[in-house]
C-alpha cells in the first residue's frame, strides 16, 4: 500500500475527533459533578442550551469522520468545509482572546499554516481530481460551497461560545 497525501488529512481529522470527544465528555463530566452541588436535575442539564453548546462540536467532527470513508464530491466538501470551520473557529476565538501574550499568538499562528497547508493540498489537484474526481471547472463551485459551510458553521460555533458565556 502506497502513502498518500490524503492519509495525513484523515489522520488529523481522527485526531481531533478523538480530542473534541475526549473534551466534551470531560466538560459533561464537570457539569455533572457541579450540579450535584446545586438544586439541578442532571436530566435537565441534558437538554438545555449549555448541552448543546459542548456538544456541537462533536455534531460539526461527525460529518467529517464520516465522509473519511467515501471518495466523492460531497466528501472532498465536507473535508474542506471542516479545515475552513477551524480556521474560522479560530479566527473568530481570536476576538476574544487577549492577543498580548507572545505564545499565544505564535500557537495560533502555527496552527492556522498547518490547517491552511491541510487546506492547500486538498484543493491541489493530487487530491481534488485523482483521489475525489473533482475536475479543474467544478472545483472553484465546489471551493465556494465549503468555505461558505465552514464559514457559516464557524460563525455559529463562536455565537454559540459568546451567547453561552453569561
Amino acid at each position: 500500500m502506497k502513502f498518500k497525501l490524503i492519509y495525513i488529512h484523515y489522520i488529523f481529522i481522527l485526531f481531533f475527533s478523538f480530542y473534541t470527544c475526549y473534551f466534551d465528555v470531560i466538560t459533561l463530566d464537570y457539569y455533572y459533578e457541579k450540579s450535584k452541588f446545586i438544586d439541578l436535575k442532571f436530566i435537565d442539564f441534558i437538554f438545555s442550551f449549555q448541552a448543546f453548546k459542548i456538544y456541537f462540536s462533536s455534531l460539526v467532527i461527525i460529518f467529517p469522520v464520516t465522509s473519511i470513508f467515501f471518495k466523492s464530491k460531497i466528501s472532498w466538501i465536507v473535508i474542506s468545509a471542516y479545515f475552513y470551520y477551524l480556521i474560522f473557529l479560530i479566527l473568530f476565538s481570536s476576538v476574544d482572546e487577549d492577543l498580548t501574550d507572545f505564545d499565544n499568538i505564535i500557537f495560533m499562528l502555527i496552527f492556522l499554516s498547518g490547517i491552511s497547508i491541510l487546506l492547500l493540498s486538498m484543493i491541489s489537484e493530487k487530491i481534488s481530481y485523482k483521489f475525489y474526481s473533482i475536475k479543474k471547472d467544478k472545483l472553484m463551485g465546489s471551493s465556494i460551497i465549503s468555505f461558505t459551510v465552514g464559514f457559516c458553521f464557524g460563525l455559529f460555533g463562536y455565537l454559540l461560545r459568546f451567547l453561552t458565556s453569561f
